[in-house]
């Protein structure tokens, strides 16, 4: 799997750099001039430490996975508010060059982009222990945690419930029984939640596919697709409420939500640093009841590099438009500017630019 990961980071890394410099390209104005980047603010002023006020256009090149995930639905609302709060002439570009939340930080540290989105536990890894053989990086910090409301989640189709009478996770995996599941690729949260739920339960994907089951890594779209065509039994992800693919799969295929024991879930929480969340019933289609889970939630990474003004600027507008937000992207009614700053929100240590906000509006009071 670490060649696969390799692989994956390696692909990402250069189409993030490769489109990173069309964007550059293509930012330039009619006069041959440049937009600033959004780690070097141009004429940005302070006064007395307090006053972070823009006063050139910038660039922030933002990356996102694939269109119809949560992480872009998030990117493409925070997108049209910062760029309402930058300077006239200003960029937010949205490049979709984002491995996942596992992948985040070493894309953003290795200066793929401006900004990204990741996960409290995986942000946390990177500047900790890494990650396989990814080393710790030093220069990852966040505007804000706590966005939106993203969880484990697992499913069966009712054809394999239908056909096995399995109706929980830890069952299939004490009997050995040959499950075909299908999670995100290396580099997402999603293959890493997977790997720790498997954990949990005293397995690995190398041992499931021992006993004849089978693994197939894929994205969102891939995923929901295998479990409509038969080709998988199992998806087992972590996501946001709303994920366009699980919507249209609970809406065109017959599935089966299993509630992971109270066993599982305490050492998901205790040994990966998850938090419960419950899943609303009505979540998605057929989910008649509350499935208890777990979750860590997504939190705005950018380079310690990034200049003060510009992380106070995106911050400010961040907090100061849930309304706009939530109106385009409903599960963002969670984002909670009062605690957002919080490094047990984040994982990372928060960008003091965003801190200077933060306090300034009183919020860490």
């Amino acid at each position: 799997m670490k060649k696969v990961l390799s692989l994956f980071m390696a692909c990402a890394l250069a189409l993030s750099l490769f489109a990173c410099g069309n964007g550059q390209q293509g930012n330039e104005t009619s006069s041959g001039s440049h937009s600033a980047s959004a780690s070097s603010a141009g004429e940005a002023s302070t006064s007395q430490g307090e006053d972070y006020q823009l006063t050139a256009p910038v660039t922030v090149k933002a990356s996102s996975q694939e269109v119809g995930t949560a992480c872009y639905q998030y990117i493409s609302a925070m997108a049209n508010v910062w760029t309402d709060a930058l300077p006239s002439g200003s960029l937010v570009d949205i490049l979709v060059t984002s491995p996942g939340a596992l992948g985040a930080p070493y894309i953003l540290a290795s200066g793929g982009c401006d900004l990204i989105l990741s996960n409290s536990v995986p942000a946390h890894l990177a500047i900790t222990s890494g990650y396989e053989e990814y080393q710790a990086v030093d220069n990852v910090v966040a505007l804000a945690g706590g966005i939106g409301k993203d969880f484990m989640i697992v499913v069966f189709t009712q054809d394999f419930v239908d056909r096995t009478g399995y109706t929980t996770l830890e069952d299939v995996i004490a009997d050995q029984y040959p499950i075909r599941i299908a999670t995100k690729s290396a580099g997402s949260n999603g293959l890493l939640t997977a790997e720790c739920v498997l954990g949990c339960l005293g397995v690995t994907f190398d041992a499931l596919i021992s006993w004849g089951g089978e693994w197939t890594p894929t994205n969102a779209t891939g995923y929901a697709d295998m479990l409509k065509d038969n080709k998988a039994d199992c998806i087992i992800c972590h996501i946001g409420a709303g994920q366009a693919q699980m919507t249209e799969l609970c809406m065109t295929t017959d599935i089966f939500f299993p509630q992971l024991n109270e066993e599982t879930l305490e050492k998901m929480c205790q040994e990966y640093g998850f938090d419960y969340i419950t899943m609303g019933a009505g979540t998605f289609n057929g989910q008649d009841a509350d499935i208890v889970t777990v979750g860590t939630q997504q939190v705005i990474l950018v380079r310690d590099d990034m200049a003060d003004e510009v992380a106070y600027t995106l911050t400010k507008a961040l907090c100061e438009n849930t309304d706009k937000l939530i109106a385009a992207v409903a599960t963002m009614k969670d984002f909670d500017p009062t605690v957002s700053w919080k490094e047990s929100l984040c994982g990372v240590p928060v960008h003091p630019g965003a801190l200077a906000y933060y306090e300034q509006a009183g919020l860490t009071a």
